[in-house]
């Protein structure tokens, strides 16, 4: 489902990237994707804490299916106005609000803390493996949109075969600001938790744009072509799968916080670095990006883990919700403004400031005492 969903993912960025050419309708269709998961993020949490979490997964798959379903319509019948798209992209996105921390909040049920670290590992190199396939996926977008609709099918059998411990349940009607409050009270009572969160979302804020943009970063700068645009992805993926495969082949039992900013410096470093290739330097930009993929793989895993051996299982749901959710309304500005931001200054301006902030906020994190002390959560 991850691998399906993945290339529909790259399938419909390279789709309105080459027939639009319009940085601004790209940072809008990927606004689309954001804007639920921040309405709702902040609801979903409580009913995935609530509700059963392996049907609360199916039926959010089986929606997902669906609404990718009317895409495949959609497209089939010819309609190419964008509105269709920003509609039923959101619509997706409503499943992966209730989807996504449904999962991560299942895992430490399955797992031991001690190898939350090599799971989440594990759990992004599937990802990035899909990100390596992705792009290598050449056929037309309705076809790539029906292969989705059959692998959210495969997931949602597979998911059934899965025994999943359930936690005891309320019948009491959610009182969702008495949950919140009592979720933030536990982010803030957990020493070092606030701190890493802010770090982890301002690192997202000013990365999401230089996502939406890699590929006019390719289109533009470096005057390349659909093809080299897949070559920039699969150096992501190749690299982000590197680094999840290390985390889940040696667990870090210390730490952890010290490897994870030290992927923010490098990420950062990366992005400098690609700021300053002249245009003729394309290879050197595949060879950056996948040093970037490694260092994101890596920070991205070890704060999922940290937050999974940190706070109780009851208490994750909206955690997880809570964080995608207030992560994402920065994101989504930054998205917004990059679009227009590019057509004024110049992409590689992005990539440059970029670069800067997360290098800065990597150095800076070593120096908060209290976020060091997430490392001796056994």
């Amino acid at each position: 489902s991850i691998l399906t969903s993945t290339i529909v993912g790259f399938s419909i960025i390279f789709w309105i990237s080459n027939e639009f050419k319009s940085p601004t309708a790209l940072s809008l269709a990927i606004l689309a994707g954001f804007l639920p998961q921040f309405v709702l993020g902040l609801f979903a949490g409580v009913y995935v804490d609530r509700w059963n979490r392996k049907k609360t997964m199916f039926y959010s798959d089986l929606f997902i299916a669906f609404c990718t379903l009317c895409l495949f319509i959609v497209i089939t019948k010819g309609y190419k106005d964008l509105s269709f798209f920003y509609l039923l992209t959101a619509c997706r996105s409503i499943g992966s609000t209730f989807h996504a921390p449904a999962l991560q909040a299942s895992i430490p049920l399955l797992v031991p803390k001690h190898h939350l670290v090599r799971v989440s590992g594990l759990y992004h190199s599937i990802q990035s493996f899909s990100e390596v396939i992705a792009p290598v996926v050449w056929l037309p977008i309705q076809y790539i949109l029906l292969i989705d609709v059959i692998g959210a099918v495969a997931a949602c059998l597979t998911l059934l075969c899965v025994q999943i411990p359930s936690l005891q349940k309320t019948k009491v009607l959610p009182d969702f600001k008495k949950e919140l409050t009592e979720c933030w009270h536990t982010l803030r009572r957990t020493m070092g938790i606030l701190p890493l969160f802010v770090c982890f979302t301002l690192v997202t804020f000013v990365l999401m744009p230089v996502f939406t943009l890699f590929p006019f970063m390719t289109l533009l700068h470096f005057n390349g072509n659909i093809l080299q645009m897949g070559v920039v992805e699969m150096g992501w993926g190749s690299g982000a799968l590197l680094g999840g495969l290390v985390l889940a082949c040696k667990a870090l039992k210390s730490k952890q916080t010290l490897v994870m900013h030290t992927a923010y410096v490098i990420l950062g470093l990366y992005l400098i670095s690609a700021s300053y290739l002249p245009s003729s330097a394309f290879i050197g930009f595949v060879c950056l990006t996948f040093t970037g993929g490694i260092a994101y793989s890596i920070y991205h895993a070890l704060f999922i883990a940290i937050i999974q051996q940190n706070l109780a299982s009851d208490m994750l749901g909206r955690t997880f919700s809570l964080i995608f959710s207030l992560s994402t309304f920065p994101s989504m500005l930054g998205i917004v403004a990059s679009g227009y931001w590019v057509e004024a200054w110049g992409i590689t301006s992005v990539f440059m400031i970029s670069g800067w902030v997360i290098f800065l906020i990597g150095v800076g994190a070593n120096f908060i005492s209290s976020i060091k002390q997430l490392d001796n959560y056994a």
